[in-house]
């Protein structure tokens, strides 16, 4: 009986060390429209900020996230314009978001707007 009691012991102290060492609220938040793919770190202040820019197009990603029970409501502005041609898109919405499930919260020229909260 004490050899299992021990073992149990053992067995729940592994579990909890490997609990311990995965963070439970997101780290960052990943926003992807069409072939544009961005992410950024979130603060201790729950406040997002990335930008991104190539030869075609820049990119920016802002926000704010907020703890709701189990979920986060997301606040997301996010805005890309192309440079040749001149065409841009800019999306602005407050989201209910399940933490690491990739959510589409938008469509616009036949692509979606999708974003993701990462550990």
């Amino acid at each position: 009986m004490k050899i299992k009691s021990q073992l149990m012991l053992a067995m729940c102290s592994l579990l909890i060390g490997c609990a311990s060492n995965q963070p439970s609220e997101p780290t960052q938040v990943v926003f992807t429209y069409g072939d544009t793919l961005i992410s950024a770190p979130i603060d201790e202040n729950n406040a997002f900020a990335g930008a991104m820019e190539t030869d075609t197009k820049s990119v920016q990603l802002s926000g704010k996230i907020q703890k709701q029970n189990a979920d986060y409501i997301v606040d997301v502005d996010f805005i890309s314009n192309a440079k040749e041609p001149e065409a841009s898109h800019a999306f602005n919405s407050q989201v209910l978001v399940k933490l690491e499930e990739p959510q589409v919260i938008g469509h616009a020229d036949e692509n979606d707007f999708i974003i993701n909260l990462k550990r």
